[in-house]
């Protein structure tokens, strides 16, 4: 039994060395390699070290070794030791051992990305199609980002959060997250609500009428009403914005609208009826028809005025 005994200790020596020897000189080299290359220390699965690497690196399936290291505690359990040596690779740019892999994603690199286009955008209402600026140059000192956040596409992450629940579903935590920083969740209801409502306003403010002529955007200085000294204030977040074209189709949806009745298109017409009361002019022809109608009788009005005051002025 001493000797059985004697021979497992011997092979559990053997087994730590063994361990020890992997973790410094491959895995924690290879994880070095990986920060020099990436910038930060979470590993994807499938990674491999590139074959130009040192040769005791070079082809290491690290990303299969980190995952073990995650969920199994290979080469750290009850080692705090190593555990600090993982985040030490990182410490020179305030990087630590990426533990969950998801989290890393969530919390450095979508809460980052996205307090950068709100304060960039004005708003939290990210496209599908984007993506952080690949270029440095394109960055301010106030608003900058790490550059492994260069690039990144925002914008399908955000429609993945939004139509899928992913990286917030059973985390409460990662909600409230974006809760408190203008995430938008519904961005329909936001282009309704928050851009297109507030143009329409801002075009009768200007132009004392809804007619908005299909090529207008919203430019970033609108002229002041007449008899009004004051400047229009243009929000940042609707320069630009295709007022025109947001109208043609809100008069297409009108037109679809019977036989509609549940779910988008029960909310699509709550908001349409929400128009009416701001003086929309749904048919242009009549609208039109009835503004050269007005402008006639305007000018008779006018032209029966001066005809007035010049049979009562006495004659010189």
């Amino acid at each position: 039994d001493d000797a059985r005994r004697a021979i497992g200790d011997d092979a559990r020596e053997a087994k730590a060395a063994r361990s020890r020897v992997v973790f410094e000189e491959e895995v924690l080299p290879a994880l070095r390699a990986f920060y020099a290359e990436r910038g930060h220390l979470n590993v994807p699965r499938a990674y491999v070290v590139p074959s130009d690497a040192p040769a005791a690196i070079a082809g290491m399936k690290l990303g299969n070794r980190v995952d073990r290291i995650r969920y199994r505690g290979d080469f750290v359990k009850g080692s705090e030791e190593r555990m600090k040596a993982l985040d030490a690779v990182g410490e020179a740019t305030g990087e630590t051992f990426a533990w969950d892999g998801e989290d890393w994603v969530f919390y450095k690199q979508i809460i980052p990305c996205l307090r950068y286009y709100i304060k960039e955008h004005g708003h939290g209402n990210v496209p599908m199609a984007y993506e952080t600026p690949r270029d440095a140059r394109a960055y301010s000192s106030a608003n900058a980002l790490k550059t492994y956040n260069m690039g990144f596409a925002l914008g399908k992450r955000v429609n993945d959060i939004r139509a899928k629940g992913t990286f917030v579903e059973g985390r409460p935590d990662r909600f409230d997250a974006l809760s408190k920083m203008q995430f938008v969740w519904d961005d329909e209801e936001f282009n309704w609500s928050q851009r297109l409502i507030p143009a329409l306003q801002l075009y009768e403010q200007v132009h004392g009428h809804l007619n908005v002529p299909s090529a207008y955007a919203v430019p970033a200085k609108m002229p002041c009403p007449f008899g009004v000294a004051r400047p229009v204030v243009v929000r940042r977040d609707l320069v630009g914005f295709e007022l025109g074209s947001a109208v043609a189709q809100i008069r297409h949806w009108r037109f679809q609208r019977q036989g509609t009745s549940e779910g988008a298109a029960r909310s699509r017409v709550r908001q349409l009826d929400q128009l009416s009361p701001l003086g929309f002019p749904w048919d242009v022809a009549e609208w039109e028809r009835r503004a050269r109608v007005l402008k006639r009788v305007r000018r008779r009005r006018v032209d029966a005025r001066l005809a007035s005051d010049a049979a009562a002025s006495p004659s010189v």
